[in-house]
C-alpha cells in the first residue's frame, strides 16, 4: 500500500512538473527577440549564400548581418564553413519553415535522447526545464544544432553506428563553445574502445575541414576576422568560473563517458548568456532520477542575474556540486554495503504489511 502511495505521489509530481514545464514554454518562446529567424538567420544567410555561389564572409553578408541585428551584427558572420555545411538542407527552403523545421528536428533529438537514457518517459521533463534550453529556443540559437548532434553522436558511438559518429565527431568542433570539448575526448574514448570508430572520426574530419580548405581556400582568414571582431565587441560579457570550475570534473567521474565530457564542455568555456551552458544538459541526464529534476529546476534562479561569476555558481555550478555529489556518495553507500538495501527492502515489505492488515 505504501508503495502504491509512492508511486501515486510521484505520478503527480510528474504531471505537476509537465505542466508547469508546458506553461514556461509558451510563456518564453512566444518573446519576439530580435529578427525574423532570430540567431537562427545567421547560418542560414551563410548556406544560403553558399548555396548561391556567394562569399558567405564577404561584404554583402556582413551588411546584412548589420542591417538585421543592428550594433549586435557588426562582426559579421562568427561561424565557421563547416558549421555551414551543416545547415545547408535549412537553407533550400524559406527562412520561416527552416526555422520550424529545425526547432521540431532539435526539440525531437534532445528529447528521445531523454528517453533514450532508459528511466522512463517522464525523463523528458528534464530539457524542458532546463533554462538553458529554454533560452536557446527563445533565441533561435545554433547552439541547439550541435546540442541535437552531440545527442545523435553519443547514440550511434554507443551503438558503434561508425559511419554517422565519425560525421558527428567531426562538425561537433564548428561550435567550440558546446561541441569542442565533447568532439575531443570522444575521440580520445572511441582511440581507447573502438579504433575504427575513432578512423571514421579522423577521415570525416579531414573530408569535411580538409575539403573546405580546398574549396574556399580563404575561409578561415575571414572568419577569424569575424570572431576577432566578435571578442573585442562583446568580450567583457563573457563569464568563466575558472579554475575552481573544475571541482565539478570530480563528481562526474561517475557519469557515463559522455556526461563527463559534457561537464568538461560546460566548464570550460566563458558564458556571455545562460545558453551557452546547455551542454549541461547532458551531464543531468546522465545523472538522472529525482536529482536531475532538483538541478534543472535549480536553473531557474538564474532568472533574478544576467551573467557573471553568480549566475554560474548560484544557479548551476553550487546545485550540481551537491547533488553530483550525494548521488555519488549514496551509489557508494549501496554498491559498498549492499546488506542495507536488502534490509531496507524487507522493512518496506514488512510496513506494507502492517499497514494492509
Amino acid at each position: 500500500m505504501l508503495r502504491s502511495l509512492n508511486l501515486e505521489l510521484w505520478r503527480r509530481i510528474v504531471l505537476v512538473g509537465l505542466v508547469l514545464a508546458l506553461s514556461i514554454w509558451l510563456l518564453r518562446l512566444t518573446d519576439p527577440i530580435g529578427p525574423p529567424g532570430k540567431d537562427l538567420y545567421q547560418v542560414w544567410l551563410g548556406a544560403r549564400t553558399l548555396l548561391h555561389g556567394g562569399d558567405p564572409y564577404g561584404p554583402e553578408v556582413r551588411a546584412e548581418m548589420h542591417r538585421a541585428y543592428g550594433w549586435w551584427g557588426q562582426h559579421g558572420l562568427p561561424y565557421p564553413l563547416p558549421a555551414l555545411w551543416l545547415h545547408l538542407p535549412l537553407a533550400l527552403l524559406p527562412l520561416t519553415p527552416a526555422t520550424w523545421l529545425w526547432k521540431a528536428l532539435c526539440l525531437a533529438t534532445i528529447l528521445l535522447f531523454a528517453v533514450w537514457r532508459g528511466a522512463g518517459w517522464w525523463q523528458a521533463l528534464v530539457p524542458l526545464l532546463f533554462l538553458p534550453l529554454v533560452r536557446a529556443f527563445q533565441l533561435y540559437q545554433p547552439s541547439l544544432t550541435w546540442l541535437a548532434l552531440a545527442c545523435v553522436t553519443i547514440i550511434t558511438m554507443e551503438r558503434r553506428w561508425r559511419a554517422p559518429a565519425g560525421l558527428g565527431l567531426a562538425l561537433l568542433p564548428a561550435k567550440p563553445q558546446v561541441g569542442l570539448i565533447i568532439a575531443v575526448l570522444g575521440l580520445l574514448w572511441a582511440w581507447r574502445h573502438d579504433r575504427r570508430l575513432w578512423w571514421w572520426g579522423v577521415g570525416c574530419s579531414a573530408l569535411i575541414w580538409g575539403g573546405s580548405l580546398l574549396l574556399f581556400p580563404d575561409w578561415w582568414r575571414e572568419w577569424l576576422v569575424a570572431v576577432r571582431a566578435y571578442r573585442s565587441a562583446y568580450g567583457h560579457l563573457m563569464a568563466g568560473a575558472l579554475p575552481w570550475a573544475l571541482l565539478l570534473l570530480l563528481p562526474a567521474l561517475r557519469l557515463p563517458w559522455w556526461g563527463w565530457d559534457a561537464t568538461a564542455q560546460a566548464v570550460l568555456f566563458p558564458a556571455h548568456d545562460t545558453y551557452v551552458l546547455a551542454p549541461l544538459l547532458l551531464a543531468w541526464l546522465a545523472l538522472g532520477g529525482a536529482p536531475a529534476l532538483i538541478g534543472v529546476l535549480c536553473s531557474w534562479s538564474g532568472i533574478f542575474v544576467l551573467n557573471g561569476p553568480a549566475l554560474l555558481w548560484g544557479a548551476y555550478f553550487v546545485p550540481y556540486l551537491i547533488l553530483m555529489s550525494w548521488a555519488g556518495m549514496r551509489r557508494s553507500f549501496l554498491d559498498r554495503w549492499p546488506g542495507w538495501r536488502d534490509r531496507l527492502r524487507r522493512r518496506g515489505t514488512v510496513l506494507s504489511r502492517e499497514a494492509d492488515a
